[in-house]
């Protein structure tokens, strides 16, 4: 374990020496049932997301010495990706990352947040910043697991470049107390919310019926606010955390929160007044859009994304439930 103590001396041993790595986690060592001493991921007071050039690392190294122009276009074209997920996270979220290039085939986005949470949660915390963008094969969005690690900047790439912080502006390097004085931290309010729910139990077998239909042992709330605030699954939760606060949200995330509240038995009138919060909320376009989503008799036309939906729009929070939110949610009634 590296401590404030020991971490300038190794840091200078190793900087000019490539694999400068450190966790994304904060790690404690403990013991374990059988009294070995093991050591594991405690907490996380960021988000890594990586982005690199989709071919792997040999390969990139060929082409960098064999055809130097295309591998440039490649880098362009990650730098482009990088770049749209910085001023997204910037828009979205109010806070100012930090873009690392990464001194060979790829950059970095270092999300800090306002405060450590545990590392349990990484997964989900990694998923809940970047719902509803969508990314080609830049940006890995399988990469979640807390013992990852990420380089060091101002540290040299084992294949000979330099990892450096950049301006996204200019994509000039930032000096240090640059880079410091640049970061502002995510805020974690919402998030917190989503990590104290509890987790569900997957039944053998759900008969739910037709979707919107309601009985005396599925009671719903009236109001749609207090379904998403204490029955619905993470990741609509998360959707409805971010209109509350008055921050854009996808088309996938509108028609997400929109699928699901209209296969739960919601009127349209209800679902207009939560758009509402929305930054470019336009009632008539969303009724327009509500009303196509109904069929002639007022039904839903369209059944709630499945799990694996929401997982392919890059918009599951992995919350373990695997099925379908409408499902989930009719769990907890």
């Amino acid at each position: 374990l590296l401590t404030l103590e020991c971490f300038p001396k190794w840091y200078n041993a190793v900087k000019d020496q490539g694999y400068a790595w450190v966790s994304v986690c904060y790690y404690a060592l403990e013991t374990d049932e059988k009294m070995n001493l093991v050591c594991r991921p405690k907490c996380f007071d960021m988000i890594v997301y990586d982005l690199d050039i989709p071919l792997p690392k040999e390969e990139c190294v060929k082409l960098r010495a064999e055809d130097p122009k295309r591998f440039q276009q490649l880098l362009s074209t990650v730098r482009s990706e990088a770049l749209r997920l910085y001023h997204h996270l910037a828009k979205r979220y109010k806070c100012t990352p930090l873009l690392n290039f990464t001194g060979n085939r790829g950059y970095q986005l270092w999300l800090l947040l306002e405060k450590p949470l545990p590392a349990l949660h990484y997964r989900m915390a990694f998923h809940y910043y970047i719902a509803g963008l969508t990314f080609g094969r830049e940006l890995d969005p399988n990469v979640t697991d807390p013992a990852r690690f990420m380089r060091l900047p101002y540290t040299r790439h084992e294949q000979g470049g330099l990892c450096l912080p950049l301006d996204p502006q200019s994509l000039e390097p930032l000096r240090l107390e640059q880079a410091v004085e640049t970061v502002k931290p995510a805020p974690v309010n919402a998030l917190e919310e989503l990590i104290s729910l509890e987790p569900i139990s997957i039944p053998k077998k759900l008969v739910v019926g037709r979707f919107g239909k309601r009985s005396g042992r599925r009671r719903l709330p009236e109001d749609p606010v207090q379904l998403l605030e204490d029955m619905a699954p993470p990741c609509l939760k998360a959707i409805w955390g971010k209109l509350r606060e008055k921050r854009e949200i996808s088309h996938s995330e509108r028609l997400a929160l929109a699928w699901f509240l209209q296969n739960l038995g919601y009127n349209d009138d209800a679902i207009v007044g939560l758009f509402k919060h929305a930054p470019d909320f336009n009632e008539k376009k969303t009724r327009y859009y509500l009303k196509r989503s109904r069929k002639p008799d007022g039904t839903p036309k369209y059944r709630m994304y499945k799990c694996s939906t929401m997982k392919n729009l890059n918009m599951c929070l992995d919350c373990g439930y695997g099925r379908n939110p409408v499902s989930w949610t009719l769990r907890r009634v």
